[in-house]
């Protein structure tokens, strides 16, 4: 299934549209947002499996630790304001030639903090990233879930 999931998002496009433009000794940094989530983990295995650079990946997610050999977990909570910084501010300083958002809350709660908490993530967090990927002159992969309010 995670096979056909990843056609969806043209990897062999995002592994090397930008390779033409730059030297032999430079990879295209592919931010993940979300990565430490069932579709991140599965993005980072198939990019490594089709020979992406470990070391060209940048791991966000809210777990620490490595989500595979030499690629690091960047920590952060997008449901605060401190972390939603951290990630724009570590983008800013990257410029990752990529930027794919695979974060979301798919929890049913009905509290109005749950969905605040996930409209933030789900709704108001992407659009910010997209703005800022479109700054920085990144390309922006979103997917998205039926949890929006």
């Amino acid at each position: 299934v995670h096979g056909e999931l990843f056609s969806l998002f043209s990897l062999r496009q995002i592994s090397h549209s930008h390779h033409a433009s730059m030297d032999a000794s430079s990879s295209v940094t592919i931010a993940i947002v979300g990565a430490t989530g069932f579709l991140g983990r599965r993005m980072v295995a198939a990019l490594l499996a089709r020979g992406h650079p470990a070391d060209a990946i940048v791991a966000f997610g809210r777990q620490r630790g490595h989500i595979a050999p030499g690629v690091p977990i960047r920590s952060h909570e997008l449901g605060t304001a401190e972390g939603l910084s951290e990630v724009e501010t570590a983008l800013s300083a990257l410029r990752p030639a990529h930027v794919v958002y695979l974060a979301a809350l798919t929890n049913f709660n009905t509290s109005d903090e749950a969905k605040a908490i996930t409209r933030r993530i789900n709704v108001v967090v992407p659009r910010r990233l997209f703005a800022l990927a479109r700054e920085l002159g990144a390309f922006f992969v979103y997917t998205s879930t039926d949890m929006v309010f």
